[in-house]
């Protein structure tokens, strides 16, 4: 299966969940966060070697990268909102 299509399958299943599942499920990824920055720790711990700028563009993309998913989970909270009205 090529890589589009697994992408709209994987949609097409997302879709059919249920709001709630899709907020816990958007919850459960920003958990992601904690094990992400033990493993930076453990990196910069472990390779001093590592330059301030590599360790920054690290703790940027992480930044960016959960900026996006709670930006996500908080859509679909609105989205569960909405519907329990």
């Amino acid at each position: 299966m090529e890589e589009n299509e697994k992408e709209m399958m994987d949609e097409l299943l997302f879709a059919r969940k249920s709001p709630r599942l899709q907020v816990e499920e958007a919850l459960y990824a920003c958990w992601g966060i904690t094990s992400d920055l033990d493993f930076v720790c453990s990196e910069i711990l472990e390779s001093p070697d590592m330059s301030k700028d590599e360790i920054a563009n690290i703790l940027l993309g992480i930044h960016q990268m959960y900026n996006r998913r709670f930006d996500d989970l908080w859509r679909k909270i609105g989205v569960e909102w909405n519907q329990a009205d």
